[in-house]
């Protein structure tokens, strides 16, 4: 566990390590704000991220390279599979169920203590 993050359990086999602000975190900062220069995202992005919590692929995108950070998660035989950029794309773009994991991440990072 990272000091400046926080675990969203989704199931007994996925927990989500995700990154938090934090005045310790100013490599996050730095890193949030090169990502969002070099994206060149709608002006009204956080609003529909944060506030509309709208599902959408800068949304994705962002979620997947500056929130998340690390996730625990087993296969149906109980094998780790580690993070990775592509697999945490393909998860939340899961027609099934990858809008249910983006919308309690945004809503864990915008309810709970960790990230008040």
């Amino acid at each position: 566990m990272y000091s400046t993050s926080a675990v969203l359990e989704i199931t007994k086999d996925f927990q989500i390590i995700l990154n938090r602000p934090s005045p310790e975190n100013s490599n996050y900062h730095a890193y949030v704000v090169d990502y969002l220069k070099q994206q060149h995202l709608p002006d009204d992005f956080f609003k529909r991220l944060i506030l509309k919590q709208e599902y959408f692929k800068e949304g994705v995108e962002f979620i997947i390279n500056c929130i998340i950070i690390d996730w625990v998660l087993k296969d149906d035989d109980g094998y780790a599979i580690p993070f990775n950029l592509t697999d945490a794309r393909e998860l939340l773009n899961n027609v099934h169920f990858g809008i249910t994991i983006y919308k309690k991440i945004l809503n864990f990072c915008t309810t709970e203590d960790p990230f008040k």
